[in-house]
């Protein structure tokens, strides 16, 4: 998973997410840019949070995130 600096085209990538570091949800927004994750599934709905591991604050499409 790769988080953004922002939702919106040309956001800058600030950092990766691996399966099982935990993402620490701090704010939902939405809707934003349309944005297809690896799983084909298309959103426009992001997560502002913290991946729990590298401490990398940004945003993530909320498809990217798995329970």
């Amino acid at each position: 998973m790769i988080i953004w600096s922002t939702p919106i085209e040309g956001a800058r990538r600030l950092g990766l997410g691996s399966p099982g570091q935990g993402f620490e949800l701090i704010k939902g927004s939405g809707p934003w840019e349309y944005y297809t994750c690896d799983n084909g599934v298309t959103t426009t709905y992001w997560l502002y949070g913290r991946n729990i591991a590298t401490r990398v604050e940004g945003y993530v499409p909320d498809c990217n995130i798995r329970p």
